[in-house]
């Protein structure tokens, strides 16, 4: 299994990754191409990360070389490599990712019923309360945005072509993003640096949260 990101661009496996993640995101794809048999298909995960402070990146997004399904358990071990050692809240429907030995023990929420019941039973300050719907939407926003260009492209000729489509959405969703916080609060951001479309990997960008007391 491997980071399907260039070795040159920031979203390099080698990237260091932060420590603690109040919120982790885990997310798959799906897609077939024309050399798929009826029963057949290729996929991807890909995972977002939020910090305490509302600062949110995209963690990485993995496939496989020989066309097998990339696993949970190996996207868990590049992030423990990578420098990640406690996520307090996994957000998933996919069942593996609920398997995968994640680090920290988070607590699972799974994305079906997460709900602002659900969110209130894991005693988050209401700043994390905030910053946990808000990551949700925007891992939502971004999922849909790939899954309805797949959709619309498929068949595609390679699970190349499909690993550009998935990393070009994400380069895309970011800077919209980006510039839609910058308007509706001036919050700054790091320099994107997106010479290549997986340099969102390596990105973070910070979800305009209105104050309200410290975080924990």
């Amino acid at each position: 299994m491997f980071d399907s990101a260039p070795d040159n661009c920031a979203a390099s496996s080698r990237l260091l990754l932060c420590a603690r993640y109040l919120v982790v995101y885990g997310r798959s794809v799906s897609w077939r191409t024309s050399t798929s048999g009826s029963g057949d298909g290729s996929q991807g995960l890909w995972a977002v990360g939020a910090l305490a402070s509302g600062e949110t990146e995209i963690l990485g997004n993995w496939a496989t070389q020989d066309g097998s399904q990339p696993t949970w358990a190996l996207a868990e071990e590049e992030l423990r490599r990578r420098g990640v050692e406690r996520i307090r809240i996994l957000i998933t429907d996919d069942a593996e990712a609920v398997a995968a030995d994640f680090p920290g023990n988070p607590t699972l929420v799974y994305r079906s019923a997460c709900t602002p019941v659900s969110l209130a039973s894991l005693e988050l300050t209401a700043r994390q309360h905030r910053i946990a719907e808000r990551t949700t939407s925007l891992a939502d926003r971004i999922n849909a945005t790939i899954v309805r260009r797949l959709r619309r492209m498929a068949p595609l000729n390679s699970a190349a072509d499909a690993l550009e489509l998935v990393a070009r959405s994400l380069a895309q969703a970011s800077r919209r993003i980006e510039t839609s916080s910058n308007i509706s609060s001036g919050a700054r951001h790091r320099p994107s640096g997106l010479g290549s479309p997986w340099a969102i990997t390596g990105q973070r960008w910070e979800l305009p949260i209105a104050e309200s007391g410290p975080a924990r």
